[in-house]
């Protein structure tokens, strides 16, 4: 659905948004032929939106800035807590 712009961000694991680069025709030039991962985790935009990347962006800054995102990885257990500089 992001190739036929009804939606505007996908996120899943990193080994399926791969497999659909591959796989799908038409998505790497939706996508830049970049897929955007962290702990096998993949977030996926049109390239040209650059209002969802800042939103996005900005949303994540917020959840580290305010130690809402520490808490939440320290809660859960995140194995990927220690990856990242508070």
């Amino acid at each position: 659905q992001i190739i036929t712009g009804k939606v505007d961000v996908a996120i899943g694991d990193s080994v399926a948004a791969h497999h659909a680069l591959v796989k799908q025709s038409g998505i790497q030039a939706v996508l830049g032929g970049r897929i955007y991962s962290r702990n096998m985790v993949a977030w996926a935009m049109h390239k040209e939106d650059t209002d969802i990347l800042r939103f996005v962006n900005t949303a994540l800054n917020q959840l580290i800035a305010s130690g809402k995102l520490e808490d939440l990885a320290k809660k859960y257990e995140a194995p990927w807590i220690n990856d990242l500089a508070f």
